[in-house]
C-alpha cells in the first residue's frame, strides 16, 4: 500500500477532508495533492502527521493501516452474513461461487 492510502485511512478514521488533512499538518492544498500522485512529503511533515494523527512512521510508510482498513471491511462482511438466515447465506455464497467462477 501507499502512503496516500494510509492518509486515506486516517481521513477515514477521524472522518475529515484532505483539505483538513492538510491544515492540519500545515500543507497546502497543492502539497496535498503531489502526495495523493505519489509524492512523499519530508521527514518533518511526516513526523507532524504522526504526531496529529497518532501514528508511528512504520504504519504511516507500510502496509499496517491500510491492512487495517481491510480488516474493517471484512469484519462488516462477516458481520452482515451472520445477520442472514440460512436460505440467505446459501444465496449469497451460490452468487459469490458463481462470481469466482467467472473470474478465472
Amino acid at each position: 500500500m501507499t502512503f496516500w492510502q494510509n492518509c486515506e485511512r486516517i481521513m477515514l478514521d477521524y472522518d475529515i477532508t484532505q483539505e483538513a488533512f492538510g491544515r492540519a499538518v500545515g500543507a497546502s492544498s497543492a502539497t496535498v495533492h503531489r502526495w495523493k500522485k505519489g509524492s512523499i512529503p519530508r521527514p518533518a511533515t511526516i513526523q507532524k502527521i504522526c504526531e496529529t494523527f497518532n501514528v508511528t512512521r512504520d504504519q504511516l510508510l507500510s502496509d499496517e493501516l491500510a491492512l487495517a482498513k481491510q480488516a474493517d471491511r471484512m469484519g462488516e462482511l462477516r458481520g452482515y452474513f451472520m445477520s442472514l438466515d440460512d436460505d440467505g447465506r446459501d444465496a449469497l455464497l451460490a452468487v459469490a461461487r458463481q462470481m469466482a467462477k467467472g473470474s478465472e
